[in-house]
C-alpha cells in the first residue's frame, strides 16, 4: 500500500511539474503580481488553460533594446572609398597649417610704439615727405601720399614694422585712424620719392670747336 502511495506521488509531482512549465506567465509573475491579478486564487487547471489561451492569442513582448540615438549608416557607392571612422580620424596626426600672416621686414622701433611720443611737425611736398617732432624725415608710399598729404599737424601717430621690403613700416595716424606705409629716410637727406625718374637742372654744354693750326 505505502508502494503504490509512493508511486501515485512521484507521478502526481511529475505532472504537476510539467503543467507548470507551460504557465510561462505564473513563473514570471512575482507573489505581488499574482495576488493583484487573481492567479495565486485559480487552480493548477485553469491556470494551464489560461497559459494555453494567453499563448494562443498574444505573442510575448519582447524585451527593449536600448537606443543608441545615431544615424542610419549609408553604405558607400560601388567604387568610392571607404569611409573612415571619426574615432580613427581623430588619432590621425594633424598637419599644421602654414601661416597666412607675413613677417615684418623691419626690426620694431620701441620709441615710436608708444601714444604719445611723436607727433607729425611738418607735411612735406604734398604728402610725399613727412617729417616728425624728434626731427626724423620719412619717406610715403607712392599709393599712399594722398592720404599724407591730408593729415594735419600736430596729430600724434605711432610707427610699427611693416611687410613691406621698401617701405617697411606702418605710420598710423590717431586722430584719423588711418595707416600709411612709409621709410625712414637718413639724415641730411632730401630727395624726393625714389620711385620717380630724378630731374635734374643742368643744362647741356655746347661742344668746343677745335682750334685750327697756323691761325
Amino acid at each position: 500500500m505505502k508502494t503504490k502511495i509512493s508511486i501515485l506521488s512521484v507521478l502526481l509531482c511529475i505532472g504537476s511539474g510539467h503543467l507548470f512549465a507551460d504557465t510561462n506567465f505564473d513563473q514570471q509573475m512575482s507573489l505581488q503580481e499574482k495576488q493583484q491579478t487573481g492567479v495565486v486564487n485559480l487552480t493548477l487547471k485553469q491556470r494551464v488553460a489560461l497559459a494555453a489561451w494567453i499563448d494562443k492569442n498574444y505573442n510575448p513582448k519582447k524585451p527593449s533594446q536600448p537606443s543608441t540615438n545615431c544615424p542610419p549608416q549609408q553604405a558607400p557607392a560601388p567604387g568610392a572609398p571607404a569611409m573612415m571612422p571619426e574615432s580613427a580620424m581623430a588619432m590621425q596626426p594633424q598637419t599644421p597649417a602654414e601661416p597666412s600672416i607675413e613677417l615684418p621686414t623691419a626690426p620694431e622701433l620701441p620709441e615710436y610704439n608708444k601714444l604719445g611720443t611723436v607727433s607729425i611737425s611738418m607735411v612735406i611736398m604734398d604728402g610725399k615727405q613727412l617729417s616728425l617732432s624728434d626731427d626724423s624725415r620719412w619717406l610715403v608710399y607712392p599709393q599712399d601720399v594722398q592720404i599724407a598729404s591730408l593729415w594735419l599737424t600736430p596729430a600724434i601717430v605711432i610707427i610699427k614694422p611693416g611687410v613691406d621690403p621698401d617701405f617697411n613700416y606702418y605710420m598710423t595716424n590717431t586722430s584719423t585712424g588711418q595707416t600709411i606705409r612709409v621709410r625712414k629716410m637718413a639724415p641730411g637727406q632730401t630727395y624726393e620719392n625714389p620711385v620717380e625718374p630724378p630731374t635734374t637742372n643742368e643744362q647741356p654744354t655746347a661742344p668746343t670747336n677745335p682750334s685750327k693750326n697756323g691761325s
